[in-house]
């Protein structure tokens, strides 16, 4: 899955005038945290 993800992300233009925005980094956390929810249940199933 993060592999998809990671070719959507890639074609898109990421510094709004040359900075991070607040909705990119917002987006960057909530990633994660989908991240680490799958990494977890991964890791109970063995």
């Amino acid at each position: 899955m993060l592999q998809s993800l990671e070719a959507v992300l890639a074609q898109r233009q990421w510094l709004a005038a040359g900075q991070l925005t607040v909705a990119d980094i917002l987006m960057t956390d909530a990633l994660r945290v989908l991240w680490l929810r799958r990494a977890s249940a991964s890791a109970k199933r063995g």
